[in-house]
């Protein structure tokens, strides 16, 4: 067991600076709720203040640490930095999950503990229904009179469909049309063969596990000594519930992160009071962080300009960068009279840049749009292509995955580091994830010299397997064989315990036949195995993604594709949610940022209010001709 340092000791890592503010957060023994801005490093002060908890024995074994993201994305580069930097046998106790993930954790453990009447069978599959999968439910019910009828059923929503509860023990009578119905999409979902529940339905499910049964509960509380949440201004209303039914009262300690100004999930059930709510709940003090660790000095300025028209009494950010100087092209707002002469100018611009900057490379930029990343993709790849620039759209589907989720998983991210190693590519970093992932699986005692040779002869088989099947050049290697030695090797039973992402055989499957496809795809231009798996990554390729996919990521150089009405068509009736989603863009900015408008595309006469805040920026207009 690794030896713990005394708290006064204890320093945060890789030379990490920590504002005060942060400090208290880091070293904290009480709930507390954090503003942080862009750039602020919200998941790096969470990575330190778990290497805290966990290095000091703060958080004593064997109790462990959760952390609970909005993006898959995020809960995996949480995990991924508190693993690197900590012995294996803390990092097994942290464990980092999506709602969504923890939900589903709560319920496939305890599944036989739910009520017998909405129980759905271990064989469940996600469903994401459709407006036509709605529809048909509709016209298949036969609404109560007494309830009123069809035209009260109609005004039942999908969500709140989805939302019935608490799920009681058995099932009462009908109260209103909302309970009716509920119930009534319920029986149909359990129904179908596999039965098919939705996430929404699968958080109810974990709430009425822990409503229901006092031990699960207590036990849940007796695991997680401390408790975060992670980009905390999304958090639905049937989210927070949860998280309060399972910590409040309790002994575990909570730590809430976000930013009010990045709320761009309203649509989704994102609440405006979420932190309020919080922060009475849990008696949690608010702490503020000021200092912006991302961007230089004209981005942060940008920034602020943008906070004052969104929340007027916020604190402004500080550039904390001893580098925080601006080139003078650091922002422009470019108009072009074509969307073919907005393709071209984008690749020029782009390749020359890259051309005469030798520390300049395509994995600096990234190309944003407000939504339909796939028509931007059709619009601009074939004028990227010919500057010998690869466009990497992060939303497009391999397998009905996209290609920014796939990577996030774990038999992805395991196939990937085998091979690395199989090819001869050597490091922690490569090593490490590998190594974690394999000892989750076997269960590995770090102070068993059996079971670390154990595992050391596993990687060991696996990278011959591997070195077998990579003696071919990548474009003549059978892709499905490689990712079936990983799995193979591993075993599908121990993998899909272990990772409870893959409870869905369905999924299992669709995630390894996706990535193999990947591979194929990019295997057809790789002259190594280096470059085919540098391609797969996405390294060397211009990212093109919507903003939402964005969110805590950054790039040298952002470019907003596409201002104009026809991309934020919901302005008129959402001005908040899409300001936020417009400070969002442009925050993922270090050191450039610009915004595009083609006049085939739309006018901005709609988003004026948008385009009134870059001129009180005084970010430049410029016509291209």
């Amino acid at each position: 067991m690794a030896a713990f340092v005394s708290p006064e000791e204890w320093q945060p890592t890789d030379g990490i600076r920590l504002e005060d503010a942060a400090k208290r957060v880091v070293f904290s023994d009480s709930d507390m709720s954090v503003i942080a801005g862009p750039g602020a490093g919200k998941t790096e002060l969470l990575a330190q203040r778990a290497l805290y908890l966990l290095q000091t024995g703060q958080c004593k074994p064997p109790q462990k640490i959760l952390a609970i993201s909005f993006k898959r994305d995020a809960a995996k580069a949480l995990k991924d930095r508190v693993s690197r930097r900590c012995s294996p046998e803390q990092a097994r106790r942290f464990d980092s999950f999506t709602f969504d993930a923890f939900a589903k954790s709560l319920l496939d453990r305890f599944l036989a503990l739910t009520p017998d009447w909405c129980r759905p069978a271990r064989d469940y599959r996600i469903s994401f229904p459709s407006r036509d999968d709605w529809e048909e439910f509709f016209q298949s019910i036969e609404p109560p009179v007494e309830l009123g009828g069809v035209k009260a059923a109609r005004a039942v929503t999908h969500d709140q469909i989805e939302r019935l509860g608490p799920l009681a023990l058995t099932p009462d009578e009908p109260r209103d049309m909302h309970h009716w119905i509920g119930v009534e999409w319920w029986k149909r979902c359990l129904r179908s063969s596999p039965p098919a529940i939705t996430f929404a339905m699968i958080g109810r499910l974990a709430e009425a596990i822990l409503t229901h049964n006092s031990d699960v509960l207590a036990a849940l509380r007796l695991t997680y000594s401390h408790v975060f949440l992670d980009e905390f201004q999304d958090t639905t209303g049937a989210q927070y519930s949860l998280v309060a039914l399972g910590f409040a009262g309790s002994d575990s300690v909570l730590t809430a992160v976000g930013d009010t100004k990045q709320r761009i999930m309203t649509w989704a059930g994102a609440e405006a009071e979420v932190f309020s709510w919080f922060e009475k709940r849990f008696d949690a003090e608010r702490m503020r962080l000021q200092m912006n660790h991302r961007s230089n000095e004209r981005i942060v300025q940008i920034v602020n300009d943008l906070v004052k028209e969104i929340e007027p009494d916020a604190v402004e950010t500080i550039c904390a960068r001893a580098d925080g100087a601006a080139p003078e092209d650091a922002s422009a707002f470019w108009f072009f009279n074509s969307d073919e002469d907005e393709a071209n100018f984008l690749a020029e611009f782009i390749a020359r840049d890259i051309e005469e900057n030798e520390e300049r490379s395509p994995d600096d930029f990234v190309l944003l749009v407000r939504a339909r990343a796939d028509q931007a993709e059709a619009r601009l790849e074939e004028p990227f292509s010919a500057k010998g620039l690869r466009l990497r759209n992060e939303a497009r589907l391999v397998g009905g995955i996209a290609i920014q989720d796939l990577l996030t998983d774990e038999i992805v991210s395991l196939v990937l580091g085998f091979m690395r190693l199989a090819v001869g590519v050597r490091g922690r970093e490569i090593y490490r994830p590998v190594q974690e992932a394999i000892s989750a699986i076997l269960g590995t005692d770090f102070e068993n010299t059996r079971d670390i040779k154990r595992l050391d002869g596993m990687v060991q088989k696996i990278i011959a397997a591997l070195r077998h099947e990579a003696l071919e050049l990548p474009a003549s290697a059978d892709m499905s064989a490689i990712v079936s030695a990983v799995v193979g090797a591993l075993g599908e039973a121990p993998l899909r315990r272990t990772f409870r992402q893959y409870e869905d055989g369905k999924y299992f499957l669709a995630v390894q036949k996706a990535l193999a496809a990947l591979m194929s795809e990019y295997s057809k231009a790789a002259a190594d195995w280096k470059k085919l798996l540098d391609a797969v990554e996405g390294k060397g390729q211009i990212r093109l993604m919507t903003i939402h996919k964005s969110k805590g990521l950054e790039y040298h150089t952002v470019i907003f594709v596409g201002l104009h009405h026809n991309a934020f068509w919901g302005y008129k009736n959402n001005e908040a949610e899409e300001t936020n989603a417009f400070f969002v863009a442009l925050s993922r900015a270090r050191e450039r940022v610009y915004f595009t408008k083609s006049a085939e595309s739309g006018d901005t006469a709609r988003i004026q209010g948008l385009v009134d805040l870059l001129t009180k920026a005084g970010v430049p207009f410029v016509k291209v001709t």
